[in-house]
């Protein structure tokens, strides 16, 4: 096969990225983020391993179509020394209540992958995602520059990769809350993976939004990151970001001790912040600061910070 943009793009972009993930200190990031409209794909490496995400693109996404592209992307990644074995090849569809962390597969493929002083364990295979959301690796190191001696709360932590960043900073405590054993069982892996003990860096399965209203321990730090949508089983109601949130970060206020800092972050593409309480707690955008040089291009999520005064 002869050289395509997407090949060349592909070739071109990981010899500038290779260089500037080692001095991000980290062994999973994006290669492409869909930089050739035409080719609906993204193409994220974790060390020897590549995941590729196909896209819906009206009128360009034929079946065969696909095929071609497809293996221009196998042909280019095995220049990199990339194995057909240690590529996984998944279709990204409209999200539908928890349909993206639904199992995909058991075929289980299992590696640990480095992240500054963290070592994370990441599934390729059997879910839509990892298990670790690259386009967040900014709001990870802050929370490690910016956890020594305080206490954390992780709501809807998933796999607990932002706890293991802020417990490696020299965190006093953290608790971690998600409904899911699934994710939970997985972030006790990454902690033990990492020498954390969960007598200072609790683990509990609850709703984030009944914890927040029922209890009454401050934190210094908390980092929230809710789906834009849930119709969990496990929840009593459906749960919608751009709805909810002026309940739920309102409720998290309410958690921080004064002078602390709550990170909010919605990857909801048309997500609105409420004006009244934008106004009333003085949340500053640092969406362009928490989204990493990989992800150039449409942006991933956008973040806020709020200190409680």
């Amino acid at each position: 096969m002869n050289d395509t943009p997407l090949k060349n793009r592909i070739l071109k972009k990981y010899k500038t990225l290779k260089k500037w993930a080692k001095t991000e200190e980290t062994e999973a990031y994006r290669l492409i983020n869909r930089d050739i409209p035409e080719y609906p794909f993204t193409i994220d490496l974790y060390g020897p391993c590549a995941v590729v995400h196909i896209g819906a693109v009206e009128g360009l996404d034929s079946p065969d179509k696909i095929k071609t592209q497809l293996d221009e992307i196998r042909l280019a990644l095995s220049e990199l020394g990339i194995q057909e074995k240690d590529l996984f090849i998944k279709e990204r569809q409209r999200q539908r209540g928890d349909s993206q962390y639904q199992r995909l597969d058991r075929a289980t493929k299992l590696m640990e992958v480095k992240e500054g002083k963290a070592l994370l364990q990441v599934n390729l295979s059997d879910f839509l995602d990892t298990g670790l959301f690259l386009d967040h690796r900014p709001l990870r190191k802050k929370m490690f520059k910016e956890s020594a001696g305080k206490k954390v709360l992780n709501l809807f932590c998933y796999t607990g990769s932002v706890t293991v960043q802020a417990a490696l900073g020299g965190a006093k405590s953290s608790l971690s809350v998600d409904m899911s054993n699934t994710y939970l069982d997985w972030a006790q892996r990454n902690f033990l993976l990492n020498g954390i003990s969960t007598s200072k860096h609790a683990l509990l399965r609850a709703d984030a939004l009944d914890y927040l209203v029922s209890e009454k321990e401050k934190f210094d730090i908390i980092f929230l990151d809710p789906p834009s949508f849930s119709n969990s089983k496990k929840m009593q109601d459906a749960f919608d970001i751009q709805r909810d949130h002026p309940g739920l970060i309102a409720a998290a206020i309410d958690r921080l001790s004064v002078g602390g800092t709550l990170y909010f972050s919605t990857n909801k593409k048309k997500f609105k912040f409420d004006e009244e309480l934008l106004e009333a707690c003085d949340a500053k955008e640092i969406t362009y600061l928490s989204v990493p040089k990989d992800f150039a291009g449409p942006l991933p999520h956008k973040a806020w910070v709020i200190k409680k005064s």
